[in-house]
């Protein structure tokens, strides 16, 4: 019995400093250099693994864990999805399609300003009258939105026209009632 530990020992330590010697040089070792299913994984963060799976030396990474030689080391990842968040600071002015579009009786026009400016929006009937100023102030850089209610208004489509220092973007928008 005393034999076989013996045996298990030396041949941890035999597999240890071969494993370490292969991490130096940079390079990794097949499965079949081992045999009773001693071996390296595959990928560039290599361990010699064990029977039941577990890192005899070395470091193998696995999602958001990692064992470093026989020791496992988690790490917390959070992951968000942050392709719809804006910019803290708008680079260009830029009016939007209002939404919802067609809309029943009120939506929402959303705009952004890169330098601080004098802005002016407005709404117009089809005709070209204006029906409603919506925004007629300084304004700082950012992003801004502003509702439009179009209760009082008859169904039809309307424009809607921001004006900003040298910028002027016109936009449709129905109104169905």
């Amino acid at each position: 019995m005393k034999t076989n530990n013996l045996l298990q020992i030396i041949l941890f330590i035999s597999i240890s400093l071969f494993t370490f010697s292969t991490f130096a040089q940079n390079s990794q070792v097949n499965w079949s250099g081992f045999s009773n299913g001693f071996g390296l994984t595959s990928s560039a963060n290599s361990a010699t693994m064990s029977l039941a799976g577990q890192s005899f030396a070395g470091t193998s990474t696995n999602g958001d864990s990692k064992i470093i030689s026989g020791f496992l080391a988690y790490s917390s990842i959070i992951v968000t999805d942050i392709s719809d968040e804006q910019e803290i600071v708008p680079t260009v002015y830029k009016l939007n399609q209002n939404y919802p579009n067609p809309f029943n009786p009120s939506t929402v026009i959303s705009w952004q300003l890169p330098i601080s400016s004098h802005v002016l929006l407005k709404v117009y009937d089809i005709l070209g009258n204006e029906v409603a100023t919506l925004v007629n102030e300084n304004k700082e850089v950012g992003y801004y939105e502003t509702n439009f209610d179009g209760s009082e208004l008859a169904s039809g489509m309307y424009i809607y026209r921001l004006v900003a220092e040298n910028y002027i973007s016109t936009k449709k928008m129905l109104l169905i009632k």
